[in-house]
C-alpha cells in the first residue's frame, strides 16, 4: 500500500504542482500540501488503532545510516549530473559511491534478523 501511494504521488504530484501554480502561485503547493494533511488527520486519527509489536529489536542504526548514505549519494549524483556531465569524476565517484553503499546495505541486511527495511 505504502509503494502504491508513492506511486500515485509521483505520477500525479507534479501534475497537481503545476495547475496549482498556473492558477494560483508556487505557494498554493504548500496551502494545498497543509489542507490535505490537516483532512488526513481529522478522518485517520479517530480510526488509528496502536499497533505496537512487544517484540520490537529497536532502530537498526547500521542499516538506517546505510540507507540514508545511498539516499544521498545517488540524489547528489544524479543532480550534479546536468552541471557536472554524467561522465565527469565527482559523478561517477557520487553514484559508484551509492552503488558500494548499498552494497554495504544489502549485506547488513542478509546479517541483521531485524533490518530497517524490508528486504521482500
Amino acid at each position: 500500500m505504502l509503494g502504491t501511494t508513492f506511486g500515485i504521488g509521483l505520477a500525479f504530484g507534479p501534475l497537481v504542482a503545476g495547475v496549482l501554480i498556473e492558477a494560483f502561485n508556487w505557494r498554493a503547493i504548500f496551502v494545498f500540501t497543509a489542507l490535505i494533511g490537516v483532512i488526513a488527520m481529522v478522518f485517520g486519527l479517530p480510526r488509528m488503532r496502536e499497533t505496537r509489536d512487544p517484540d520490537a529489536m529497536g532502530l537498526d542504526w547500521p542499516g538506517t545510516i546505510t540507507f540514508s548514505a545511498v539516499l544521498a549519494l545517488f540524489t547528489f549524483g544524479v543532480i550534479q549530473a546536468p552541471d557536472s556531465g554524467w561522465g565527469s569524476p565527482l559523478v561517477v565517484c557520487l553514484l559508484a559511491s551509492a552503488a558500494v553503499v548499498l552494497g554495504l546495505l544489502s549485506k547488513n541486511r542478509t546479517v541483521s534478523e531485524e533490518g530497517a527495511s524490508d528486504a521482500a
